[in-house]
């Protein structure tokens, strides 16, 4: 038996597929560098300044080498989800505009809800070796950890950055002149309250259709077939399309009791989730506590993941069962149709 960590599964030889050990081995090197790195980072006023450049000039490779990867398995439409819409405006944000408080706010706000949650519920584990795993990871997990330290230590993050990030006090003059509040009076609570998840869900909601716009419209005129082939293959996947598939998934159920309004159905799914999560964003904000438990709770349920994905691998290889209990209904699941792979679930 082996290990393939970008798909996340453990197979017998007869289904042994070509792969780069050496790749693997020089990115789990990569992988747990880049914690050491990061638990500096966070710990030590030096590293934080370090964080915006860790990010602006890691993104565009994983994201390049991602999309070449994905392609090939016929992937590429899970890049057009909203996780990947949030780290191009972050990207585009520290790169142009740091300095302004209200874009910082907005991704915030997404950083804290939609993609952190997604740490948990989409199962993203820390899993050093593959390369797919800890880009997943990184599309989830950083932006919730960039946006903390920005959040709360924004003097920290500018030291070596080419504009100031806004401040606490910037951010609710910003938003005092938007709503019209006096400066001499304070800003009411219920504008982060209810303004942010508010905003959080709209975006959410707006992407999405931007995202059904190109897979199930644009896909179909006759001008866009020769480069948009997702409505001509069922093979094409994206999150919308593996959620169908993947009996494992709690969406899957929904969808399979409401068939002849699969995509109403999923988008309703997904903007309820969205508001559910951006509920406690006025306290991830507000509290420095409350939000650093938060990262801390994403970050665990990370590693408890990736102690899973190791514990069943390796007891699969030197015991000949898997510790899951829900494995071999993965194995008949991925036999069944390739969408079924545990690694697509990772690359939303």
């Amino acid at each position: 038996t082996f290990m393939d960590g970008d798909a996340g599964r453990v197979e017998t030889k007869d289904l042994k597929v070509n792969r780069n050990h050496v790749f693997d081995q020089l990115w789990y090197v990569v992988a747990v560098s880049t914690l050491v790195f990061l638990a500096y980072a966070f710990e030590n006023k030096e590293g934080r300044a370090l964080l915006p450049w860790y990010y602006v000039l890691s993104l565009p490779y994983l994201m390049i080498y991602r999309y070449f990867q994905y392609s090939k398995r016929k992937w590429q439409y899970f890049m057009v989800d909203f996780c990947y819409g949030v780290n191009i405006l972050l990207f585009l944000f520290l790169v142009a505009f740091p300095d302004n408080g209200i874009v910082f706010l907005l991704l915030f706000g997404m950083a804290n809800s939609t993609l952190a949650s997604a740490v948990i519920f989409l199962k993203n584990a820390l899993v050093f070796h593959s390369i797919d795993k800890t880009t997943s990871l990184y599309i989830h997990g950083l932006p919730m950890l960039l946006a903390f330290s920005i959040r709360w230590f924004p003097e920290d993050c500018s030291r070596l950055w080419h504009r100031e990030f806004s401040s606490d006090a910037a951010i609710e003059e910003d938003l005092k002149m938007i709503f019209g509040i006096s400066e001499s009076k304070e800003l009411p609570w219920y504008v982060i309250a209810v303004g942010l998840p508010l905003a959080n869900a709209v975006l959410h909601f707006v992407h999405q259709l931007f995202e059904f716009l190109i897979t199930h419209f644009l896909s179909q005129l006759t001008i866009c077939k020769g480069c948009l082939h997702y409505h001509d293959d069922e093979e094409y996947l994206n999150l919308y399309r593996w959620t169908k598939l993947n009996h494992d998934v709690g969406g899957h159920q929904i969808l399979s009791k409401h068939e002849k309004h699969p995509i109403k159905t999923y988008i309703l799914m997904n903007s309820i989730t969205a508001i559910f999560t951006s509920i406690p964003l006025f306290l991830w904000y507000s509290y420095f506590w409350a939000n650093l438990l938060f990262c801390a709770l994403a970050v665990s349920t990370a590693i408890w993941h990736g102690a899973n994905f190791y514990v069943n691998a390796l007891s699969f290889k030197y015991l000949g069962t898997p510790v899951s209990r829900d494995s071999e209904q993965t194995k008949l699941n991925r036999d069944k149709d390739k969408a079924e792979d545990e690694g697509a679930p990772d690359n939303a």
